[in-house]
């Protein structure tokens, strides 16, 4: 979970949803650390029974490593902003879920660390029965080093399918299978990985 500490002001309307907040400015799960705020906004225009579609942006002055590949990183300012377009269509038994967030980090050393993440979902619920997910994500993070030749990018993209069973009144039985592909390049060195993880979760409910 994403903690800060601020403060927050939100609607909930028929065809309209709005969330706007400053916060401490050291970002989530992190002590502050700066004189600087945080601001973030979100809005999103609905269409009952059918689907909706908004915009969120945030963006700050934090402290933070750089170098995060590297065996020696270094502390250091940098700008941060997120945008993100995000879209739901359907209802609450079947609909589709998807986001993209193009996120930039601006260092003083005048080099910029652009990311790009993506992702949809589809979702069936039957009630008192089962839920199913099927999901597919993509990160792609450029983390230009000063003092490499070439940039260093990382990319990872993952595919998960869960589906939930309900018990009676009192429990809850979910299977999960996720595989990830993981991509690693910096200079002349480059590592892959490929790999899937398989999980059985029983939740009592009381």
């Amino acid at each position: 979970y994403l903690r800060d500490i601020g403060a927050t002001l939100s609607g909930d309307y028929k065809v309209f949803r709005f969330m706007s907040g400053i916060y401490n400015g050291a970002g989530p799960n992190t002590f502050d650390n700066n004189n600087e705020k945080d601001i973030f906004g979100r809005t999103d225009y609905i269409l009952p029974n059918i689907g909706e579609i908004g915009v969120s942006h945030w963006r700050g002055k934090h402290i933070g490593y750089k170098k995060i590949y590297n065996n020696n990183p270094q502390r250091g300012e940098f700008e941060m902003y997120r945008t993100g377009l995000h879209g739901k269509l359907g209802g609450d038994t079947l609909y589709l879920l998807g986001e993209v967030i193009i996120s930039q980090d601006r260092w003083l050393d005048k080099t910029d660390v652009d990311q790009l993440g993506w992702y949809i979902e589809g979702t069936l619920k039957v009630e008192k029965f089962f839920t199913g997910t099927l999901r597919y994500e993509s990160f792609l993070d450029n983390n230009v080093l000063k003092t490499n030749i070439s940039p260093t990018v990382y990319n990872l993209k993952r595919f998960v399918a869960s589906m939930t069973q309900g018990i009676g009144e009192y429990i809850n039985i979910r299977e999960e299978y996720s595989h990830t592909w993981e991509d690693l390049n910096e200079k002349s060195v480059k590592t892959f990985s490929n790999y899937g993880i398989a999980s059985v979760n029983v939740e009592l409910l009381f």
